[in-house]
This record gives structure tokens, C-alpha cells and sequence, in this order.
């Protein structure tokens, strides 16, 4: 599980679950006053997987989500050529969730494809400032 997994499991089991609220402002000011007492002492969080691991576990989801939606659409068809009395309105409504299914892959590659820019980004190293001289140079145009 997460910590952020955590976090929310927490924040229902502590405040939320059981808890009356008449209306979503004191409902939001129940989590305000959560996460303020939570924040009142932190706990560092240590990293432990590498970056290159998580980079690698992506791509592995990818390809699986790539393949899972692709092979459901396979299957479809398979079943319309074995099963022709099947009516074609439930093949219709069978193939209109796979799109769906196809989307949200999409969507999640479209994020995906963001976390591995921010990923990179933290991957290379800073760009070192250039250092300016000190003093007075004659004849430089800096």
C-alpha cells in the first residue's frame, strides 16, 4: 500500500467514517482539521525505489494495458464468428466497452507519457548555473 494509500485509509478510518456532517463545508473543514493536526509532525519520507525501476514498471503496465485491450477486442471478434446468433445489438454494446476500455488506455498513456517527461526531468542532472566573473575586465562587452 502507499502513502498516500495510507494517508487516505487513515484519514477515513480517523475522522470520516462514522462521523455526521449536515453539509460538504463542514465535511471539507473535518479533512482541513485532519490534515492539519497530521502535518503538525511530519514524518520524512525515504525513497527507496530507484528511478529507473519505477520507469521500467510503467512500461511494463503499458504494454499489458496495450496488450489486455487489444487481445478483448480479438475476443470480441472471435465470438461473432463462433456465435453468429449472438444478437448483434449485445456484440454492438460488447465492442462500444471496449472503445471505452481503448479510451481510458489512451487517456492513461497521455499520463503516463507526462510522468515519464517529469521522471527524465528528475533523472538529468541540474544545469549549472554559468559563474560570472568577479572584478572588472577591460575590453569585454559582458
Amino acid at each position: 500500500m502507499s502513502r498516500a494509500e495510507r494517508f487516505f485509509r487513515d484519514l477515513t478510518q480517523n475522522r470520516l467514517r462514522r462521523g455526521v456532517f449536515r453539509d460538504v463545508p463542514e465535511l471539507v473543514d473535518a479533512i482541513e482539521g485532519y490534515i492539519d493536526k497530521h502535518n503538525e509532525s511530519p514524518k520524512p519520507f525515504i525513497w527507496t525505489a530507484k528511478a529507473s525501476d519505477i520507469l521500467a514498471k510503467v512500461k511494463r503496465a503499458r504494454k499489458a494495458l496495450q496488450r489486455d485491450s487489444s487481445n478483448a477486442r480479438h475476443i470480441l471478434i472471435q465470438i461473432s464468428k463462433t456465435h453468429p446468433s449472438l444478437p448483434t445489438r449485445q456484440l454492438s454494446r460488447m465492442l462500444a466497452t471496449n472503445e471505452e476500455l481503448a479510451r481510458k488506455v489512451a487517456q492513461h498513456d497521455h499520463e503516463i507519457g507526462i510522468l515519464f517527461e517529469h521522471i527524465q526531468g528528475l533523472l538529468e542532472p541540474p544545469e549549472t548555473p554559468k559563474k560570472r566573473r568577479i572584478g572588472f575586465n577591460v575590453g569585454d562587452d559582458e
